[in-house]
Protein backbone atom coordinates (compact mmCIF):
# COMPACT_ATOMS: atom_id res chain seq x y z
CA UNK A 1 0.00 0.00 0.00
CA UNK A 2 2.76 2.49 0.91
CA UNK A 3 4.68 1.49 -2.22
CA UNK A 4 1.64 2.31 -4.36
CA UNK A 5 1.32 5.70 -2.68
CA UNK A 6 4.95 6.41 -3.46
CA UNK A 7 4.55 5.34 -7.08
CA UNK A 8 1.28 7.21 -7.66
CA UNK A 9 2.91 10.62 -8.36
CA UNK A 10 5.45 9.02 -10.70
CA UNK A 11 2.74 7.17 -12.63
CA UNK A 12 0.67 10.36 -12.87
CA UNK A 13 3.67 12.29 -14.22
CA UNK A 14 4.28 9.60 -16.86
CA UNK A 15 0.65 9.74 -17.93
CA UNK A 16 0.77 13.53 -18.28
CA UNK A 17 4.03 13.42 -20.25
CA UNK A 18 2.64 10.75 -22.57
CA UNK A 19 -0.44 12.88 -23.21
CA UNK A 20 1.80 15.84 -24.08
CA UNK A 21 3.80 13.92 -26.69
CA UNK A 22 4.22 16.23 -29.67
CA UNK A 23 5.28 13.46 -32.10
CA UNK A 24 1.70 12.70 -33.16
CA UNK A 25 -0.17 15.39 -35.12
CA UNK A 26 -3.23 16.94 -33.54
CA UNK A 27 -6.48 16.19 -35.30
CA UNK A 28 -8.60 18.58 -33.22
CA UNK A 29 -9.69 21.68 -35.14
CA UNK A 30 -8.51 25.04 -33.89
CA UNK A 31 -11.11 26.73 -31.67
CA UNK A 32 -13.13 29.46 -33.33
CA UNK A 33 -15.73 31.94 -32.22
CA UNK A 34 -14.19 32.65 -28.83
CA UNK A 35 -14.79 36.37 -29.14
CA UNK A 36 -12.28 39.19 -28.87
CA UNK A 37 -8.95 38.39 -27.30
CA UNK A 38 -6.25 40.36 -25.62
CA UNK A 39 -2.61 40.31 -26.62
CA UNK A 40 -2.05 37.26 -24.40
CA UNK A 41 -4.76 35.25 -26.15
CA UNK A 42 -7.15 35.18 -23.19
CA UNK A 43 -10.78 35.97 -23.84
CA UNK A 44 -11.50 39.60 -22.99
CA UNK A 45 -14.46 40.42 -20.79
CA UNK A 46 -16.10 43.60 -19.65
CA UNK A 47 -17.49 41.75 -16.61
CA UNK A 48 -15.68 42.44 -13.33
CA UNK A 49 -13.88 39.50 -11.76
CA UNK A 50 -13.85 38.95 -8.01
CA UNK A 51 -12.66 35.92 -6.09
CA UNK A 52 -15.08 34.85 -3.34
CA UNK A 53 -14.09 32.71 -0.36
CA UNK A 54 -16.30 30.38 1.62
CA UNK A 55 -17.24 26.83 2.53
CA UNK A 56 -19.83 24.67 0.81
CA UNK A 57 -19.84 21.75 3.27
CA UNK A 58 -20.17 22.40 6.97
CA UNK A 59 -21.94 20.31 9.64
CA UNK A 60 -23.16 21.69 12.95
CA UNK A 61 -24.41 20.06 16.14
CA UNK A 62 -27.73 19.52 14.35
CA UNK A 63 -26.14 16.64 12.39
CA UNK A 64 -26.23 13.42 14.39
CA UNK A 65 -22.58 12.57 13.71
CA UNK A 66 -21.23 16.01 14.60
CA UNK A 67 -23.33 16.13 17.78
CA UNK A 68 -22.11 12.71 18.92
CA UNK A 69 -18.52 13.83 18.29
CA UNK A 70 -19.03 16.77 20.73
CA UNK A 71 -19.74 19.54 18.23
CA UNK A 72 -21.79 22.20 20.00
CA UNK A 73 -22.00 24.94 17.35
CA UNK A 74 -25.39 25.66 15.80
CA UNK A 75 -25.98 27.04 12.29
CA UNK A 76 -26.26 30.49 13.91
CA UNK A 77 -22.79 30.01 15.41
CA UNK A 78 -21.44 28.77 12.07
CA UNK A 79 -22.68 31.80 10.11
CA UNK A 80 -21.38 34.20 12.77
CA UNK A 81 -17.98 32.45 12.66
CA UNK A 82 -17.95 32.69 8.85
CA UNK A 83 -18.63 36.42 9.16
CA UNK A 84 -15.60 36.85 11.44
CA UNK A 85 -16.87 36.30 15.00
CA UNK A 86 -14.84 34.18 17.40
CA UNK A 87 -16.13 30.69 18.17
CA UNK A 88 -15.45 28.79 21.38
CA UNK A 89 -14.19 25.23 20.89
CA UNK A 90 -15.75 22.49 23.08
CA UNK A 91 -12.26 21.40 24.17
CA UNK A 92 -11.32 24.94 25.17
CA UNK A 93 -10.02 28.05 23.48
CA UNK A 94 -11.59 30.15 20.76
CA UNK A 95 -11.02 30.32 17.02
CA UNK A 96 -11.49 33.15 14.57
CA UNK A 97 -10.93 33.49 10.83
CA UNK A 98 -8.17 35.81 9.67
CA UNK A 99 -10.45 36.86 6.84
CA UNK A 100 -14.24 36.46 7.02
CA UNK A 101 -15.93 34.32 4.36
CA UNK A 102 -18.06 35.67 1.54
CA UNK A 103 -20.43 32.69 1.70
CA UNK A 104 -21.25 29.62 3.76
CA UNK A 105 -23.47 26.61 3.23
CA UNK A 106 -24.50 24.78 6.40
CA UNK A 107 -25.03 21.25 5.11
CA UNK A 108 -26.32 19.27 8.06
CA UNK A 109 -27.41 15.70 7.31
CA UNK A 110 -31.08 15.54 6.37
CA UNK A 111 -31.34 12.11 8.02
CA UNK A 112 -32.49 12.67 11.60
CA UNK A 113 -31.44 16.32 11.49
CA UNK A 114 -31.86 17.79 14.98
CA UNK A 115 -33.18 14.52 16.41
CA UNK A 116 -30.24 13.77 18.71
CA UNK A 117 -30.35 17.35 20.01
CA UNK A 118 -34.03 16.95 20.80
CA UNK A 119 -33.40 13.54 22.35
CA UNK A 120 -30.80 15.05 24.69
CA UNK A 121 -33.59 17.08 26.30
CA UNK A 122 -35.07 15.01 29.16
CA UNK A 123 -38.47 16.67 28.56
CA UNK A 124 -38.61 15.35 24.98
CA UNK A 125 -40.23 11.92 24.45
CA UNK A 126 -37.22 10.95 22.30
CA UNK A 127 -35.11 10.89 25.47
CA UNK A 128 -36.99 7.74 26.57
CA UNK A 129 -35.97 5.67 23.54
CA UNK A 130 -33.33 3.04 24.55
CA UNK A 131 -31.09 3.86 21.57
CA UNK A 132 -30.95 7.48 22.74
CA UNK A 133 -29.38 6.43 26.01
CA UNK A 134 -26.79 4.48 24.04
CA UNK A 135 -26.03 7.34 21.64
CA UNK A 136 -25.59 9.78 24.53
CA UNK A 137 -23.68 7.35 26.74
CA UNK A 138 -20.49 8.79 28.24
CA UNK A 139 -18.67 5.56 27.38
CA UNK A 140 -17.29 6.09 23.85
CA UNK A 141 -17.48 2.37 23.12
CA UNK A 142 -21.23 2.27 23.83
CA UNK A 143 -21.90 5.53 21.97
CA UNK A 144 -19.69 4.40 19.07
CA UNK A 145 -21.58 1.14 18.62
CA UNK A 146 -24.90 3.00 18.70
CA UNK A 147 -23.55 5.52 16.18
CA UNK A 148 -22.54 2.70 13.80
CA UNK A 149 -25.96 1.10 14.20
CA UNK A 150 -27.61 4.42 13.39
CA UNK A 151 -25.44 4.84 10.30
CA UNK A 152 -26.37 1.33 9.14
CA UNK A 153 -30.06 2.10 9.69
CA UNK A 154 -29.79 5.27 7.63
CA UNK A 155 -27.95 3.39 4.87
CA UNK A 156 -30.70 0.75 4.86
CA UNK A 157 -33.44 3.40 4.71
CA UNK A 158 -34.76 2.51 8.17
CA UNK A 159 -37.00 5.40 9.25
CA UNK A 160 -37.96 3.76 12.55
CA UNK A 161 -34.61 3.92 14.32
CA UNK A 162 -36.22 5.92 17.14
CA UNK A 163 -39.33 3.72 17.43
CA UNK A 164 -41.69 3.93 19.24
CA UNK A 165 -41.19 7.72 18.98
CA UNK A 166 -41.27 7.96 15.17
CA UNK A 167 -43.68 10.93 15.23
CA UNK A 168 -41.46 12.84 17.66
CA UNK A 169 -38.42 12.06 15.49
CA UNK A 170 -40.14 13.31 12.34
CA UNK A 171 -41.34 16.45 14.15
CA UNK A 172 -37.86 17.22 15.47
CA UNK A 173 -36.43 16.98 11.93
CA UNK A 174 -39.18 19.18 10.47
CA UNK A 175 -38.74 21.80 13.20
CA UNK A 176 -34.96 21.77 12.77
CA UNK A 177 -35.18 22.28 9.00
CA UNK A 178 -37.57 25.21 9.52
CA UNK A 179 -35.08 26.78 11.96
CA UNK A 180 -32.19 26.11 9.52
CA UNK A 181 -33.97 28.04 6.75
CA UNK A 182 -34.94 30.88 9.11
CA UNK A 183 -31.35 31.26 10.35
CA UNK A 184 -29.90 31.26 6.82
CA UNK A 185 -32.41 33.90 5.69
CA UNK A 186 -31.62 36.05 8.71
CA UNK A 187 -27.84 35.71 8.28
CA UNK A 188 -27.92 36.41 4.54
CA UNK A 189 -26.60 39.89 3.76
CA UNK A 190 -26.83 40.57 -0.01
CA UNK A 191 -23.66 42.05 -1.44
CA UNK A 192 -21.69 41.26 1.71
CA UNK A 193 -22.33 37.66 2.79
CA UNK A 194 -24.34 34.83 1.26
CA UNK A 195 -25.88 32.29 3.63
CA UNK A 196 -26.79 29.35 1.44
CA UNK A 197 -29.77 27.17 2.40
CA UNK A 198 -28.32 23.72 1.98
Amino acid sequence: MNLMRGLAPLLMACAVLAACDSSSPSTAPAPTGLGPTTGGGAAASSEPTRVLWGDLHLHTAWSFDAFIFTTTATPEDAYNFAKGAALAHPAGGAYQLDRPFDFLAVTDHSEYVGVINAAADPANPLSTVPVTKQLLNANPMVAGQAFLAMGAAIHAGNKDFFAPQRAASDQASADTWTKTVEIANRQNDPGRFTALIA
